[in-house]
């Protein structure tokens, strides 16, 4: 495990969010979705009215996949935190990884420096190459 590993779980994670928001502003958009009652109307849809659709299959898809990913990854980096035998760097990995807390809140966590607790970290992870 590296720190690259570590920080694509962060990434996949932020991607998901705003391919969840870009859904829900293609739910709410004013061609998805509208009824005119007593107004005249076609029995397909419009082009406009179809790309949106098409958008919104195409971004649930993509959600899918970044969530399969996600859900890949915090996997593999589960299995690699139970492997640890030192509490600290669990906990640290935990912290900033899978809460994304700060490395100055953690180390106030901690009740060390904020260094320290990278530095603990860093080291860890290239001892364990």
């Amino acid at each position: 495990m590296n720190i690259e590993k570590l920080k694509k779980y962060s990434s996949i994670e932020l991607e998901i969010k705003e391919i969840q928001e870009r859904i829900t502003e293609l739910e709410n958009s004013p061609l998805f979705g509208i009824e005119m009652s007593g107004m005249p109307h076609s029995t397909t849809k419009s082009n406009p009215t179809e790309r949106v659709a098409l958008k919104l299959i195409s971004l649930r898809n993509l959600l899918l996949e970044k969530t399969n990913k996600l859900l890949d990854a915090g996997a593999e980096i589960e299995n690699f935190v139970e492997s640890i035998t030192d509490n600290d760097i669990r906990t640290i990995i935990r912290m900033k990884y899978f809460k994304k807390y700060s490395w100055r809140k953690i180390g106030i966590e901690l009740h060390c420096d904020r260094t320290t607790a990278y530095y603990k970290l860093m080291k860890y992870l290239e001892e364990s190459k």
